[in-house]
C-alpha cells in the first residue's frame, strides 16, 4: 500500500500572520542558503511555506500492472505524525493511515494493525516528506541540516539523511528521494495552487507508477480527519 502513496507527495492558502523568519545558521554555506531560497520563491515563497502546518492534495494514481487508476486522496499533518492517505478504483478502497507510532490500514475491506516494520516505513516517509521538510526549511527549523553538493540539496536529521532533492538550473525541484526511495522520483513542472505551486506529477523512475496532482491546498481543516479510524 505504501507504494501508492510513497512519494505522493503530490486551495487557496488561508490568509494568516506570517511568522518571523531567523537568518541563516552560520554553518549554511551562502551558496546553500541561496539555493533554498531560490527553491522556495520557485515554490510560492518562503513566508507561505514558513506559515504552512499540513496539506491535503487529491490525485490519480497510475501504477504498471494495475487494470484501471486509482483517485488517491491524502491528508499530511506536520507537527505530529499523522497522515490518511485513501485509494478508490471501481470496487476497491485502500486506506492507511499513521497516528504516532500506529499504523492501521483498510484493505478493500479488511481493516488491521500494521507491524512494527510497517510503522517504521510510515514514520520514515512522513519524516522525509517533501512539503513538510518544505515548511521546515522556510523555518530555518534549526534541527535541520542542509548540504549542497552540485545541485543536489541533501536534508538530514541527527545524523540521518531524511531527503534529498535535484534542483533544475532555474532552481525548482526536479527529482526527489528519501530513506524509503534514494533512487529518486521525478518530479513534473510546477503548477499553481492558490498562493503555492507544487509539481504537477510525480513519476517513479522507471515507470513503474505516476502520480498526477488534481489538487493541492496547504493548512486545510483537519477537525473532520480521522487519523485512527479507517
Amino acid at each position: 500500500m505504501r507504494a501508492l502513496f510513497l512519494l505522493l507527495a503530490l486551495a487557496a492558502v488561508p490568509a494568516v500572520a506570517q511568522p518571523a523568519v531567523p537568518p541563516a545558521p552560520a554553518a549554511v554555506s551562502p551558496a546553500t542558503d541561496a539555493a533554498v531560497d531560490r527553491l522556495l520563491a520557485a515554490m510560492g515563497g518562503r513566508e507561505r511555506w514558513a506559515a504552512a502546518t499540513g496539506y491535503l492534495t487529491t490525485g490519480l494514481l497510475v501504477v504498471e500492472g494495475e487494470k484501471a487508476p486509482r483517485e488517491t486522496t491524502l491528508w499530511v499533518r506536520f507537527d505530529t505524525p499523522q497522515t490518511r492517505s485513501e485509494a478508490r478504483a471501481p470496487g476497491s478502497l485502500r486506506v492507511t493511515l499513521l497516528d504516532g507510532d500506529r499504523v492501521v490500514r483498510r484493505l478493500d475491506g479488511v481493516t488491521g494493525n500494521a507491524d512494527r516494520a510497517t510503522v517504521a516505513g510510515e514514520v520514515l516517509w512522513w519524516q522525509g516528506n517533501l512539503y513538510r521538510n518544505l515548511a521546515r526549511l522556510a523555518k530555518r527549523d534549526p534541527a535541520l541540516v542542509v548540504t549542497l553538493a552540485g545541485n543536489r540539496l541533501t536534508l538530514s536529521e541527527a545524523g540521518d539523511t531524511l531527503l534529498w532533492i535535484r534542483l533544475s538550473a532555474e532552481g525548482r525541484p526536479a527529482a526527489f528521494g528519501n530513506a524509503l526511495n534514494e533512487e529518486g522520483s521525478e518530479l513534473g513542472p510546477l503548477v499553481a495552487q492558490g498562493d503555492v505551486r507544487v509539481p504537477e506529477f510525480v513519476r517513479r523512475n522507471g515507470g513503474l507508477w505516476r502520480q498526477q496532482m488534481r489538487s493541492f491546498a496547504l493548512n486545510p481543516d483537519f477537525s473532520g480527519v480521522s487519523f485512527t479510524t479507517p
